[in-house]
């Protein structure tokens, strides 16, 4: 029988979430959460244009059905880590033999084909866009951004035309450069709560970690996102917290969509 939890996402869902990344992370990994502030310097147009700026740049796979399936599983997710009503991140399937998902600076989620090709199941897929979409949700993108005086006219010259700068392109997909533990270590807590909230099995998203650690085509996504016996213990940690006020009985962990998965998205990108 299906998992079902009857869960309400509130307007001050996000600040709830943050609010337990910051308790979770001081409980388990005893360091001080990241800031939140949003960004001053630069207008959500702004990375919207830079965003796209960098869309452009790269090889995709503009398929309606797949598409679909992606969104539908990254909306599960990002339900409680948006503000309500707002629409569900757009998802880029970019076509590389790079394991690596990453988010651009107006919110946009990035799969590599590769990603997708290596993945199992749509709950793996949920914990991967879950943590990729926490990193902009807490404010990880704009304060990395704020910071960065050697992107700012590079952003704004870019921003005011057509053409990208490199400076516009590195700040569209900053997210790709290393973050440190404490970054980690909160987008972590986020993320297995907003899969644990959309009842997928939060098992899954360390699971794929723990398969692909040693993937060489996973380096670059790895040398962004480190994974090590601190970072496992945590997320197992995690994943065994109950989530308040959910009415799973103890020992249900959530759907995986094994089958889908493979029908909706792997046998889509490789037929």
């Amino acid at each position: 029988m299906p998992v079902k939890r009857k869960v309400r996402i509130a307007a001050s869902g996000l600040a709830a979430l943050a609010l337990t990344a910051v308790t979770v992370v001081m409980l388990i990994a005893d360091r001080a959460p990241p800031p939140r502030t949003r960004s001053t310097l630069f207008t959500v147009e702004q990375l919207r244009t830079i965003s796209d700026q960098y869309v452009a740049q790269i090889s995709r796979i503009d398929q309606p059905e797949l598409a679909h399936a992606l969104t539908s599983v990254a909306a599960t997710v990002a339900r409680p880590l948006m503000p309500m009503g707002a629409p569900p991140p757009r998802v880029v399937v970019a076509k590389s033999d790079v394991v690596d998902a990453y988010v651009l600076a107006d919110g946009s989620v990035v799969l590599n084909t590769a990603l997708l090709l290596a993945l199992k199941s749509e709950a793996e897929l949920a914990g991967v866009v879950a943590h990729t979409i926490a990193h902009h949700s807490l404010h990880l993108i704009d304060a990395r951004l704020d910071s960065r005086e050697d992107l700012r006219a590079g952003v704004s010259v870019a921003a005011s035309g057509t053409t990208p700068t490199s400076e516009s392109l590195t700040a569209a997909a900053i997210s790709r450069q290393p973050g440190d533990d404490s970054e980690e270590a909160a987008v972590d807590a986020v993320a297995v709560e907003a899969m644990k909230i959309a009842a997928w099995d939060a098992r899954a998203y360390r699971q794929a970690l723990q398969r692909l650690q040693d993937d060489s085509a996973a380096k670059a996504w790895f040398s962004a996102h480190p994974f090590n016996s601190t970072r496992d213990a945590s997320l197992e940690r995690l994943e065994n917290l109950r989530l308040a006020g959910s009415d799973l009985v103890q020992n249900d962990h959530g759907r995986t969509n094994v089958p889908e998965y493979q029908a909706r998205i792997v046998e889509v990108i490789n037929p």
